[in-house]
């Protein structure tokens, strides 16, 4: 099975999320991220939620975190789906809780990464917790890294799309442009719905978001059994 027949079926779901910021005078980023969820071209929900003083990495990251729950949720509620994608365009958020994670370092007080200088993980509790999600779930779900702010009808912005999908998705094999069109309308939808939402809500007097706060977990059994849950969705790919 290639690659977007393999996403793009009526048993999978394909969540796209992202996150919009806004910076007040004093340097405060209020945020507001989202994601949503497709099963081929049939929407079937989409969550946003609403941040006050935080930073553009964390609120990706929390992106992803609402993605993973609503899969969840879908799942729950539709059983007919079996398969999840999450789709995001912030690669840092990917390529650390897709792949940066099994390096990382257990230390007294926290993660750390694997480099000499054994550097504190940000925000690592969104990534904690996003990571128990999938494996105390058993959610069959894989995430992608894509080209975020595509021009539909520019040959060379999907061009470069393929690229960036292949690269950082680690992908051989030339990516199909209609499939870079179908993940780049989604991508464009949620990007465009945080934005407004953002610009429309008084984020001082209406914060919809709960905080995520450190989970202690054993952290080389969660990694073993997230790669396991990996590497079911390579095979479907």
């Amino acid at each position: 099975m290639n690659l977007s027949d393999a996403i793009i079926n009526p048993w999978t779901v394909n969540i796209f999320c992202d996150a919009s910021t806004t910076t007040h005078k004093r340097n405060i980023i209020d945020a507001c991220y989202g994601a949503l969820a497709y099963s081929m071209n049939h929407k079937i929900l989409e969550w946003y939620r609403v941040l006050h003083d935080t930073t553009s990495n964390h609120a990706e990251l929390r992106a992803i975190n609402l993605a993973v729950r609503l899969a969840l949720y879908i799942r729950s509620n539709h059983p007919e789906y079996k398969n999840f994608n999450i789709f995001s365009d912030s690669m840092i958020s990917v390529f650390g809780m897709r792949d940066n994670c099994k390096r990382w370092k257990v230390l007294d007080n926290g993660l750390y990464s694997a480099s000499e200088q054994h550097q504190l993980i940000s925000h690592q509790e969104v990534y904690l917790e996003t990571l128990a999600l999938i494996v105390e779930n058993d959610l069959n779900i894989s995430i992608w890294h894509q080209k975020g702010h595509v021009t539909l009808s520019n040959m060379m912005s999907l061009e470069y799309a393929a690229e960036v999908f292949a690269r950082n998705n680690f992908k051989r094999a030339k990516i199909d442009l209609n499939f870079i069109k179908y993940i780049s309308i989604y991508n464009n939808e949620v990007d465009n719905a945080s934005r407004r939402i953002l610009q429309n809500t008084k984020v001082y007097e209406k914060n919809y978001s709960e905080p995520i706060y450190f989970i202690p977990y054993n952290y080389n059994w969660l990694i073993k059994e997230y790669e396991k849950i990996q590497q079911r969705g390579e095979n479907l790919c």
